[in-house]
């Protein structure tokens, strides 16, 4: 009988501790470092008239790799509008680097940049009018590798840049330039996403333009020997010359172990109401694509899953279907396990369901190795409850085996996580974007996580690395809407199993 009740009484406190280990939410994520950093914005213009966009980080940039973790160091940029021509401020953006939340570089200007920075013979770096889409950031060797685009819109010149700032040196960091990729035929090429691999850097995007009427999703390669960086390229990923119903944006670039090359990409459907029956104006994303191939390869690359819409929306006189990429990784890349490269995918997939009355489904799929495995991660957020107020989606994988996923719902970041993409916390953990205990991060906001194998972050990532970025609107007592700052929030935490 003792044995049995000292057996009972195991049972019942293992029983309790468990309860308590998954039922108490705020001890499954514990946060060790939270900072709040802003940066200027130049602000001639402070009335509601103003185009506000001005002054919002581009949280749209959802492919970029953005957060470098080294050990116990996390490294991210931080992007703001640097131009002063009145109204324009948001075409030219510049960056710094921040670690553990305090920036250590000096600011790189996306037109300006540094004196050595090569801009085409008989042409000015004034000339750079459009320079405003989020950068790729890159840890190579003892360097940060920032690669971001450039556009001289009166001479159809685009460049790509890479710029860098040494490690080892003290802050604040001289950014330096590497070298530049230019394209001088009329085309763009941009919506960049990549990867790094070893001593090479594959950057993805949509080239558009030119004489050819081009419309691809192009890759180019950034290889570093003797001691420099060369690019070459480019390779075609999928070609839809001439065809602007297939725009293929927002590329997310894998590289797995046996080097061969994922890229995922969102189609944007551009067409007018005039050219293809009522549809009304404004953005359609009706596909999502997955491909996969090698570089320098003779065959072309190859679709392996894509999630067209059900129905056309044209039909429907709406543009409510998307199917849009917001986070893609390799879980499997580089953990020290030959040959586990499960790729797994998370989505938008957003449907109209029914006309009369009209309905829409949206829900978050994640797919393994392009099976869905998940419907819905968007419901753990909400338990169950509708996803209107779901936007986006961040996810990273932990060395512990913790999947974490990050959205945002008003303006409070929700975290999610899972060790098998089957059992999930009861509830989100919520963390309020309270900055310098005073205003809420507004609209505009962004959540970036470290996540391994993409961008030379270790091989594998013990904390969680995030940041969450977005901007104040509050008005003064004359009830004009002050937008002048970008503001940051940096965090690390655990993630208990």
């Amino acid at each position: 009988m003792k044995t049995h009740t000292c057996d009972s009484i195991r049972i019942l406190l293992f029983v309790f501790f468990m309860a308590s280990t998954f039922l108490r939410v705020d001890c499954q994520i514990n946060f060790d470092m939270e900072k709040d950093v802003s940066f200027p914005f130049w602000s001639e213009c402070q009335h509601p008239s103003c185009d506000t966009i001005q002054g919002s980080p581009a949280g749209w940039g959802v492919m970029s790799p953005a957060v470098v973790v080294e050990g116990e160091d996390q490294y991210a940029f931080a992007m703001y509008g640097c131009d002063q021509t009145q109204n324009d401020r948001w075409r030219i953006q510049c960056v710094e680097i921040v670690k553990n939340g305090e920036p250590i570089s000096e600011t790189l200007s996306f037109r300006t940049m540094t004196e050595g920075s090569l801009v085409p013979a008989g042409t000015h770096r004034n000339e750079i009018n459009q320079a405003y889409q989020p950068p790729l950031l890159f840890k190579h060797r003892n360097k940060l590798i920032l690669i971001h685009w450039a556009y001289m819109t009166a001479r159809g010149i685009n460049i790509i840049y890479a710029h860098s700032v040494d490690l080892r040196l003290q802050p604040p960091l001289q950014w330096k330039y590497e070298r530049s990729h230019i394209y001088v035929d009329n085309t763009t090429f941009n919506y960049l996403g990549g990867a790094l691999k070893g001593d090479d850097i594959y950057i993805a995007g949509w080239r558009a333009g030119g004489a050819l009427n081009y419309n691809r999703s192009e890759l180019i390669n950034m290889h570093f020997a003797n001691d420099t960086w060369v690019f070459t390229g480019p390779q075609t990923i999928a070609a839809y010359d001439g065809n602007n119903g297939f725009e293929v944006l927002y590329p997310h670039v894998l590289v797995l172990d046996n080097d061969e090359i994922r890229v995922l990409g969102t189609f944007h459907d551009s067409r007018k109401e005039s050219e293809f029956n009522s549809c009304v104006e404004g953005l359609r994303y009706h596909n999502i694509a997955e491909w996969k191939g090698r570089w320098r390869q003779s065959q072309p690359y190859q679709a392996v899953w894509s999630d067209r819409a059900d129905l056309d929306p044209c039909s429907y006189g709406g543009n409510e279907q998307l199917r849009f990429v917001y986070d893609y990784l390799c879980v499997g890349c580089g953990d020290g396990n030959p040959g586990n490269d499960d790729i797994y995918a998370v989505y938008q997939h957003r449907d109209v369901t029914s006309f009369c009355p009209k309905t829409l489904e949206n829900r978050f799929p994640i797919r393994k190795n392009g099976v869905v495995i998940l419907n819905d991660v968007g419901e753990k957020f909400t338990g169950g409850a509708s996803n209107s107020q779901v936007y986006f989606m961040s996810m990273t994988h932990l060395s512990s085996g913790q999947f974490v996923f990050a959205t945002t719902i008003g303006n409070d970041i929700n975290l999610q996580v899972s060790s098998n993409l089957i059992d999930f916390l009861p509830k989100s953990v919520v963390k309020r974007t309270i900055f310098n205990n005073d205003v809420e991060i507004g609209t505009g906001n962004q959540i970036k996580l470290g996540q391994s194998n993409k961008n030379g972050s270790d091989r594998r990532i013990d904390k969680l690395h995030l940041y969450h970025s977005g901007r104040i609107d509050f008005r003064n007592d004359n009830d004009d809407l002050i937008n002048n700052n970008h503001r940051y929030k940096f965090y690390k935490a655990f993630v208990n199993n």
